[in-house]
C-alpha cells in the first residue's frame, strides 16, 4: 500500500510531505483560493481523524489561520508576504 498524504487523510500509512504537513495544508489553501477551488484545510477529502498525524496537522494549520484573522484575511496577508503566524 502506498499510503496517504495530508491532503487525502486515510487509514493507510502516512506519507509526510517535504516541508511538513502544516506547511503543505497552508500552501494548498493559498493555491486553491487563487484558483477558486476546494481547500483541503476547509473541506477535507477524508476525515483528518482517520490518522493521528493528519489530525494534529489540521488542528495546527487551522489555529494559524484563525490567529491570522480567518481564511480570507490570512490568505491576503500571506499573499502580501506579511507575517501571518504568531
Amino acid at each position: 500500500m502506498l499510503g496517504h498524504t495530508i491532503l487525502y487523510p486515510a487509514h493507510s500509512h502516512h506519507q509526510a510531505r517535504h516541508g511538513g504537513d502544516v506547511l503543505t495544508l497552508l500552501a494548498d489553501l493559498l493555491a486553491v483560493r487563487r484558483m477558486g477551488e476546494r481547500a483541503a484545510l476547509v473541506e477535507p477529502v477524508g476525515p483528518p481523524g482517520l490518522c493521528e498525524r493528519c489530525e494534529v496537522a489540521y488542528t495546527e494549520a487551522r489555529r494559524i489561520v484563525e490567529a491570522g484573522g480567518g481564511v480570507e484575511r490570512w490568505c491576503e496577508s500571506a499573499w502580501r508576504c506579511e507575517p501571518v503566524a504568531p
